[in-house]
């Protein structure tokens, strides 16, 4: 180290590379710089340099290598000493919070029906209480049942829609009108119409939806 920083760098203007050089030899009573044998002078200019730049020219021979060039002058500002860059950490990786996905679908039975109403000779006028299960405003609900007794033409807060199949069989579809057209969420309605029947279902009394629907036919939601 000691041969490879003889030089002339300027140092601060009032020194030399050489004379912060030997600021590491003391003279023999250990006070004073060591008085140099070839150019017979002391390196008291030397003392001079801030304590920072002396700090920073003995981290240049370290960590440059070569003081002798112009490494000394890529050092940090005075006070400083330079560190070598560190690798940038890798930016945390942030991921949204887990949401359900929005949708429209229901889930479940949304409706739930309820079965009665009134017998009168030769028919009946059947009530259906129809419940929204669900946590939304069902909208153009419907649904469809087959039975042995044929629509008369007459229906509140439904429209109803007859298919004959075969025999004495027909297939039902009601779908909420006018004031039945919505359920709000878990709120109900009652919807109702007339029908003609060939069976004996009695002069009076109540319909039940075993009356109703024809044997094996369930109310299933459209």
């Amino acid at each position: 180290m000691h041969g490879r920083t003889h030089g002339f760098l300027n140092i601060e203007g009032v020194a030399i590379a050489h004379d912060i050089n030997h600021l590491t030899v003391l003279g023999w009573d250990q006070d004073q710089p060591f008085m140099n044998d070839t150019f017979d002078w002391p390196q008291w200019p030397a003392l001079d340099v801030s304590d920072p730049t002396v700090i920073n020219y003995y981290q240049g021979i370290v960590s440059l290598g070569n003081p002798l060039a112009q490494n000394l002058e890529a050092l940090s500002n005075p006070g400083t000493i330079k560190q070598e860059p560190q690798p940038a950490p890798s930016p945390e990786l942030i991921l949204p919070d887990s949401q359900p996905e929005e949708t429209d679908q229901l889930t479940g039975e949304p409706l739930g029906v309820a079965v009665n109403g009134d017998l009168w000779w030769g028919g009946f006028t059947a009530s259906l209480t129809v419940t929204n299960q669900s946590e939304q405003q069902l909208d153009n609900w419907s649904l469809s049942f087959n039975s042995n007794h044929r629509f008369y033409g007459e229906s509140w807060g439904v429209n109803v829609a007859t298919e004959q199949l075969d025999g004495e069989l027909y297939r039902y579809e009601l779908s909420g009108a006018d004031w039945g057209a919505s359920i709000g969420a878990g709120q109900s309605l009652t919807v109702g119409f007339n029908a003609l029947s060939d069976m004996d279902l009695g002069r009076g009394g109540a319909l039940t939806e075993d009356m109703l629907l024809a044997p094996g036919s369930e109310i299933i939601l459209l």
